[in-house]
């Protein structure tokens, strides 16, 4: 039995606008000027948001932030406004929780 996939058309452009705004961002990455504020990685990337997210991680010794597993990032290309922003941190709490019960465990 063969499966198709119905895109709508919407879903299409939405695809398409996506692909293009990370192609983008990549080559905003990428270029001699990335570090323009206008032109540069900034304008595709939410700094503040990848900052908290790495904070974060950093301080709470999380394995799971290794960019393979348990690593979002967002992005709304409906909006307009073309930055993709690090994941939430409020999956940390889990984290906490069960690496404080670790801790008493084996402590």
């Amino acid at each position: 039995m063969k499966r198709f996939v119905c895109m709508t058309l919407a879903a299409v452009l939405v695809f398409q606008k996506t692909k293009a705004d990370v192609q983008a961002a990549e080559d905003a990455l990428f270029s001699s000027e990335f570090k323009d504020t206008e032109t540069g990685y900034r304008k595709y990337l939410d700094v503040d948001s990848f900052i908290d997210w790495y904070f974060v991680n950093e301080i709470t010794k999380n394995p799971d932030a290794q960019f393979y597993s348990s690593v979002y990032m967002y992005y709304d290309p409906v909006k307009g406004e073309g930055a993709a922003y690090a994941g939430e941190v409020g999956y940390v709490k889990n984290f906490l929780t069960q690496r404080i019960a670790w801790l008493d465990v084996n402590l």
